[in-house]
């Protein structure tokens, strides 16, 4: 919009321009209009010169946020934790100075999508991964889901819906994570409305579009699918596009 604005002033400035150089040719002396038209061209082309480059100077270094799917490299990604119980058990056995210690029984395996800014120097500002749409495979074609908000998903380790992303400096965003001990599938919107909360928990293929945005960077779509049994380590996820 900037550029379109710059453009309009330079042509409403260069039409000015025009018609007061024939005035001048017609009433004036030539070399009196002929210096007085170099001092405005040369205003012009710094006027008009000057933004278009600052422009394009940011342009180029601009944040490009890309997305992909890693598998357990960083796209399935378990964690162990002790339930409740086991907490306080190891509390105790601490305090006891026991030998043998208490194993945690909770494994939870978050399902993720890698996203890395590939732009040539800034850092995107605020970047952001919105879940869009939900789409179901039905055996022939994608049913979408009655999925009618765009919830703010969370970054891993970080446990935000926004954060600076340097160049080249991969961050993961959590999509969905299941607990061994009750096998359900759960969405990792921040937050999670309870109509929500069990909207992928059927077996079956489903595909999440994410939308990666961020204050100083073209927004940008990604599609995951994931596959799910309904089994705790059967958990599998692809990029679509």
């Amino acid at each position: 919009m900037r550029l379109w604005n710059i453009v309009v002033a330079a042509t409403l400035f260069l039409a000015v321009l025009s018609g007061a150089t024939l005035v001048g040719f017609k009433y004036g002396e030539p070399k009196q209009v002929v210096g007085w038209l170099l001092g405005l061209v040369s205003l012009l082309v710094g006027a008009v010169v000057g933004p278009v480059l600052n422009y394009c100077v940011k342009r180029h270094h601009r944040p490009v946020l890309t997305g992909g799917v890693e598998g357990d490299k960083g796209s399935l990604v378990e964690t162990v934790k002790f339930t409740p119980d086991e907490e306080k058990r190891a509390s105790q056995i601490e305090e006891a100075l026991a030998i043998e210690p208490v194993t945690p029984s909770l494994r939870i395996k978050h399902a993720r999508l890698r996203v890395v800014n590939a732009g040539r120097r800034d850092s995107a500002v605020r970047c952001r991964g919105t879940l869009t749409k939900i789409e179901r495979y039905n055996g022939t074609t994608w049913d979408e889901l009655p999925y009618h908000d765009a919830g703010q998903l969370i970054w891993a380790y970080v446990g935000t819906p926004e954060r600076e992303l340097p160049r080249n400096v991969p961050a993961y965003l959590d999509l969905c994570f299941v607990m061994n001990l009750n096998q359900t599938l759960i969405l990792c919107l921040n937050p999670l409305p309870e109509m929500y909360k069990k909207i992928i928990n059927g077996e079956g293929s489903y595909r999440l579009h994410v939308l990666l945005t961020a204050d100083n960077a073209d927004p940008v779509t990604k599609v995951v699918r994931m596959n799910w049994s309904g089994k705790y380590d059967q958990l599998s996820v692809e990029m679509v596009e």
